[in-house]
């Protein structure tokens, strides 16, 4: 993934939240880094649609650059 802003996860109840940057997406999890220097790791079931959404989309643009990032480490760029 490129560089992701630093953003509000809520989970999947709505009651509790972390403040973190997305450097990570797992097939049944994520991980974040949070602002105070530590990792979580959070189940994609937990967090909220809002989130489960932010994080399908990140993959899909990453997916999308994947190819173009190659071809330009291919042509020395």
């Amino acid at each position: 993934l490129p560089i992701q802003p630093v953003r509000r996860w809520i989970d999947d109840t709505g009651l509790h939240e972390t403040v973190g940057r997305l450097v990570e997406v797992q097939p049944d999890r994520i991980r974040i880094l949070k602002a105070n220097g530590r990792f979580a790791l959070v189940p994609l079931s937990r967090l909220s649609r809002h989130d489960q959404n932010h994080v399908a989309t990140q993959q899909s643009l990453a997916a999308k650059r994947a190819p173009a990032d190659s071809l330009t480490q291919l042509n020395g760029g």
